[in-house]
């Protein structure tokens, strides 16, 4: 998973603009002009981050010695 924020913005205009046919109006400043989008945008980013720390977690797991 990446933590590389552009990279994972253009996976989010993909998934939610899929035929590139729609201006998100992406701010210089770091975020979408229209709150509907800004709200996906942020909801995408906590999806991601929840997913590494699951995967963090489950490979934390994995590495703990077992007790046998």
């Amino acid at each position: 998973m990446t933590t590389d924020t552009e990279a994972l913005r253009r996976v989010f205009e993909g998934y939610v603009n899929p035929d590139a046919d729609i201006d998100l109006r992406w701010q210089a400043a770091g975020y979408y002009a229209g709150r509907n989008i800004q709200t996906s945008w942020l909801d995408f980013q906590a999806g991601h981050a929840a997913a590494k720390a699951e995967t963090a977690a489950a490979v934390a797991k994995e590495r703990e010695p077992s007790d046998g």
